[in-house]
């Protein structure tokens, strides 16, 4: 079964979504240290955080710079320049 390009758009709109609510479900969780799965909830904590901070970046790849200014957007928009210039025969 082949899926529309809006179709993709929209699966992974909705699978983000589903991921987001899990992740956030897992980090709720309290789990006492003398609990013999502590280790592995923490662990499926540590995994929630990775993904809850992995689609943040997709939402909003700006978030990730910090304080320092837009380093990827000089970046490209150098190699765009040069790309663009003259080019020896």
């Amino acid at each position: 079964m082949a899926v529309s390009k809006g179709g993709k758009a929209e699966l992974l709109d909705e699978t983000t979504q589903a991921a987001l609510k899990w992740a956030k479900e897992v980090l709720s969780w309290e789990v006492d240290r003398h609990d013999p799965s502590f280790l592995k909830i923490q662990a499926l904590k540590a995994q929630a955080a990775q993904l809850a901070g992995q689609l943040g970046a997709r939402i909003d790849p700006g978030g990730m710079r910090g304080g320092k200014g837009d380093r990827v957007g000089e970046v490209l928009a150098q190699r765009l320049a040069q790309a663009k210039g003259a080019k020896p025969n």
